[in-house]
C-alpha cells in the first residue's frame, strides 16, 4: 500500500507532515492532528451509506466515532488503480484492554450508546445498506451441514487435522445442533421483525482492536464497514464471547459488561436466550475447519491445526459458560 501513498495524499485537501504505517493502513500527521487511512473492498454508494449512518448518530449525540473526509472532488472514497481507501480524523485515546474491568465496562457502554443513537436510521439509498436480518438460522443450518460434510471428507484423510477433526465432530454437531434449536425456539424471528420496523443497526465487527478509550475515559468505535441492519443481540453475544476469551470464560466477569450494557439498553430474558444461542454455536470450530478443508492442503495444515487445538482447548470451559448463562440469564 505504501506505493500509493504520493498518489493518495494530494487527493485531500490537507498538507500532511508524514506517514507512518498503522494496522492495516496508515496514521497520517498534519501537526498535533492525526488521521487514519484505510483499503477498504467497498464501492462508493455502500461507503457513502455507511457516512449517513455515522452522521445520523452524532446528530444524535453519539460522538465516540471516526468520521470519514471527503476528498478535494467532494467523495468519501479515494481511488487508486482500482484500489478504494477512506480518511477519518483519529479521535486522541489509547487501545481498549479486555483484560482490564474498566476497559470492558466503558466498551460494552459505548456498544449500547452505538446501538441506541443508530436505531432508526434510514439509508437514502436502502439497498447500498447491509441488511443480515433473518439469516442466522439458515447460516447455522449449512454451517451444521458443513461440518458432516467435512467429516466425511477428514474420514478419508490421514492428517494430523483430520485426525482431531475426527475425534471432536460430533460434539460440536450436537452443541451447533442444541444452538439452532434454542434460536428457533426464542422470539428471533419477532426480533429481526421489530429491527427491521425500528431501524437497528449492529457493528458486525465489535472486538478489542475496534474499540479505543478516549482521553475522557469515553468509548470510540472504530472500523464500521461491515454494519449494517441486524438485531443487536448479535453484537452483543460477539462481544461476550471475545471478552470471555480473555478471561478463562468466568462467568463472573460477564456480569459487569451485561450490566453496563443494560444501562443504556434494557436486556429481557428472550434477549439473552438469543446471545446464548449465539454464544454457544461453535463457531471458532467450524471456522477452522471450513478454512482447512476449502485450502489447499500441505502448507497450510501446521497452522490450521494449531488453530484447531486452540479451539479445542477451550471446549471445557466453553461449554460450562454457557450451561451457566442459559441458568443464569436465560
Amino acid at each position: 500500500m505504501r506505493w500509493y501513498i504520493d498518489e493518495i495524499l494530494p487527493q485531500y485537501d490537507i498538507a500532511f507532515d508524514s506517514a507512518e504505517p498503522y494496522r492495516d493502513g496508515f496514521m497520517l500527521i498534519q501537526g498535533p492532528k492525526k488521521y487514519i487511512l484505510k483499503h477498504v473492498d467497498l464501492d462508493e454508494n455502500r461507503i457513502q451509506a455507511i457516512s449517513e449512518c455515522k452522521e445520523y448518530m452524532y446528530d444524535r449525540g453519539f460522538h465516540g466515532e471516526e468520521r470519514y473526509l471527503p476528498t478535494k472532488e467532494g467523495t468519501l472514497l479515494c481511488e487508486v488503480d482500482d484500489n478504494h481507501f477512506v480518511l477519518t480524523e483519529a479521535l486522541r485515546g489509547r487501545d481498549c484492554d479486555f483484560d482490564n474491568v474498566e476497559d470492558v465496562k466503558i466498551a460494552a457502554k459505548a456498544l449500547a450508546e452505538f446501538h441506541s443513537a443508530s436505531k432508526g436510521f434510514v439509508a437514502k439509498d436502502p439497498a447500498s445498506f447491509r441488511i443480515d436480518l433473518y439469516k442466522l438460522p439458515e447460516t447455522y443450518k449449512k454451517r451444521l451441514a458443513g461440518l458432516a460434510k467435512m467429516k466425511k471428507q477428514a474420514e478419508k484423510g490421514r492428517d494430523l487435522f483430520d485426525k482431531k477433526y475426527l475425534e471432536n465432530v460430533n460434539f460440536y454437531l450436537k452443541q451447533g445442533e442444541h444452538a439452532l434449536k434454542v434460536l428457533e425456539d426464542s422470539k428471533y424471528l419477532e426480533m429481526c421483525q421489530q429491527a427491521e420496523k425500528e431501524g437497528q443497526v449492529s457493528h458486525n465487527d465489535f472486538t478489542h482492536y475496534n474499540v479505543r478509550i478516549s482521553d475522557n475515559g469515553t468509548g470510540i468505535i472504530m472500523n464500521m464497514e461491515n454494519m449494517g441492519m441486524d438485531i443487536v443481540q448479535y453484537d452483543l453475544a460477539n462481544f461476550i464471547r471475545r471478552k470471555m476469551r480473555k478471561c478463562d470464560w468466568n462467568i463472573e466477569d460477564c456480569q459487569g459488561l451485561l450490566d453496563e450494557y443494560a444501562k443504556v439498553c434494557p436486556l429481557t430474558p428472550e434477549d439473552l436466550k438469543v446471545v446464548a444461542a449465539i454464544i454457544e454455536f461453535p463457531q471458532k470450530f467450524w471456522r477452522t475447519a471450513n478454512s482447512y478443508y476449502n485450502s489447499k492442503r500441505g502448507c497450510v495444515e501446521k497452522g490450521h491445526v494449531q488453530r484447531l487445538e486452540e479451539a479445542l482447548s477451550e471446549q471445557d470451559l466453553h461449554s460450562k459458560f454457557v450451561d451457566s448463562f442459559y441458568k443464569r440469564y436465560a
